[in-house]
């Protein structure tokens, strides 16, 4: 029960309080009791960052729907971190309406996100931009609070921008311009420059860093061969898709340009790398449209993998509808992949003459022949293989350093 938690009047101050969903990612750290992420990189590396300098930590995780063996509020031991983590369920109240459900769970999850704050009394709260009207609360209370914004979305930049023009106000909207202790953003390819000018308080000291990527070598000992794996040929090519199987991440524009692809060559293996709520559809797409052959998903597989998959592939394909600054664009790039991605202007402003480009207004036929025509000089994909490479070495950092920036601003506000 909620009771046998004790209220600590004294203010931990290097102890920091970190409160998000549940997130996908999450769910079998949770359940396993172990932590072996397999996403969210900037978050779970911070994590780890954080315990190694042995900060106490406390993180706070809330269901997003109900999750089995968790009917109540839990203390988890996770192995592998130095923190302590807290579960609140989400629970189904079958009598009422799924709308005003949500309501019930989002007020219950605040209630104890506030009680545990009073509790620990942390030196820092530290959440993410789905939460900002909770963390634009405890900015009311005085607490020091750090916002992070992992990218902004087209659809939340339109919300902000329709609600700039109203009388009365959304409370989310006013909720960005708190007095946030820090606001630190992810550059992503999204128009995070443009919302950080517009819709975060001028007052609130902010900075925007890019990702970065893992430069040491695997140690886990084993080497995925995908052209054994998959029985791929030696001269054929094999073009990649890694991202999480969702609508905004390009999957479908993905499987339509493989499809316009194979009607022009058959020399190639087009895979397919990740996990999400699409993949039975994408299977079934893929089944459909007589692409079994060509098209290979790979689901389950590791971070520590990534870059033995990614070290094999002749191309990789980005068709993100937010941003292809992202994740798994800079991981390509470690592995020393050409990309083939949208042109915009942060795209041309970033990678330069580095990387492919694709207009978004392109048809799958147009973009299956660009895909044709690079793939079929091997001159140009070793020159732009050079190009990657010393593209990173320039301009991507190892996520150890990306990691050590963050806690130091950290660091700098507990002091």
């Amino acid at each position: 029960m909620i009771n046998r938690y004790c209220y600590n009047s004294g203010k931990n101050r290097n102890t920091i309080m970190l409160f998000s969903s549940l997130y996908n990612p999450l769910v079998d750290i949770i359940k396993n009791k172990k932590w072996q992420p397999k996403g969210l990189p900037a978050y779970c590396k911070l994590i780890e960052g954080l315990s190694k300098q042995n900060i106490p930590l406390v993180i706070i995780y809330h269901c997003r729907k109900a999750l089995a063996g968790f009917s109540w509020i839990k203390n988890v031991r996770v192995e592998d971190i130095n923190a302590t983590v807290y579960v609140l369920p989400w629970v189904n109240v079958f009598l009422f309406p799924k709308r005003l459900e949500s309501v019930l769970n989002r007020m219950f999850h605040f209630s104890c996100i506030l009680f545990f704050a009073l509790k620990h009394n942390p030196g820092l709260i530290y959440t993410d931009k789905s939460h900002t009207r909770q963390a634009a609360f405890f900015t009311l209370l005085g607490k020091k609070v750090f916002l992070r914004i992992y990218g902004i979305t087209k659809e939340l930049l339109a919300f902000m921008e329709s609600n700039r023009n109203k009388t009365i106000k959304n409370i989310t909207y006013y909720s960005f311009f708190a007095r946030y202790t820090y606001v630190l953003g992810t550059l992503d390819g999204s128009d995070i420059d443009i919302f950080f000018s517009t819709y975060i308080n001028p007052n609130v000291p902010k900075q925007v860093l890019l990702n970065g990527i893992d430069k040491k070598q695997s140690t886990t000992g084993k080497y995925i061969d995908i052209r054994k794996r998959f029985n791929i040929k030696v001269n054929e090519k094999i073009i990649v898709f890694l991202s999480q199987f969702s609508h905004q991440k390009g999957g479908q524009e993905y499987i339509n340009v493989i499809a316009e692809l194979s009607k022009l060559t058959n020399n190639f293996t087009a895979l397919m790398v990740g996990y999400g709520p699409l993949e039975e559809h994408y299977r079934n797409l893929i089944s459909k449209t007589s692409l079994d052959r060509e098209i290979r998903i790979i689901n389950g597989i590791k971070h520590a993998e990534v870059n033995d998959l990614l070290s094999q592939a002749d191309i990789f394909l980005s068709f993100n509808m937010e941003g292809n600054i992202c994740n798994t664009v800079l991981e390509a790039f470690g592995a020393g992949v050409p990309v083939l991605t949208f042109k915009d202007r942060h795209t041309q402003q970033f990678f330069g003459d580095v990387v492919f480009y694709v207009n978004k207004n392109d048809t799958f036929e147009m973009i299956g022949n660009v895909v044709h025509k690079i793939i079929s000089d091997e001159m140009n994909l070793m020159r732009h293989k050079k190009l990657t490479k010393t593209f990173v070495d320039k301009k991507i950092s190892s996520w150890d350093q990306r990691i050590a920036d963050e806690i130091g601003i950290i660091n700098g506000i507990l002091q």
